[in-house]
């Protein structure tokens, strides 16, 4: 699995962000999108320091930006879960 989502209170109501991991030369990023009532917003994280941090965002609003830290703990644990979903595959494989 290379995509998933992840829906995080805004104010008073739920967003929904969609989350597509993308392999580079420069390393793993994940192309985020998420919509508000009016218009749809397209970012990219990639990691730095040891946190995903938002890298590319033209003309996002500041109710993103104060999201990142919990962003980054959903990319943290889709890349838990699926290492573990990759070495059970793989013990099955085996077998």
């Amino acid at each position: 699995m290379h995509s998933f989502y992840k829906s995080l209170n805004v104010k008073t109501t739920s967003r929904e962000f969609h989350f597509n991991r993308l392999y580079s030369g420069a390393g793993i990023r994940f192309y985020v999108s998420v919509m508000d009532n009016y218009q749809s917003y397209l970012f990219t994280m990639e990691k730095k320091m040891g946190e995903w941090k938002i890298i590319d965002a033209p003309k996002v609003p500041t109710w993103i930006h104060d999201r990142e830290k919990e962003l980054s703990t959903a990319i943290i644990e889709f890349i838990s879960r699926d290492s573990r979903q990759e070495i059970n595959s793989d013990f099955f494989m085996r077998l």
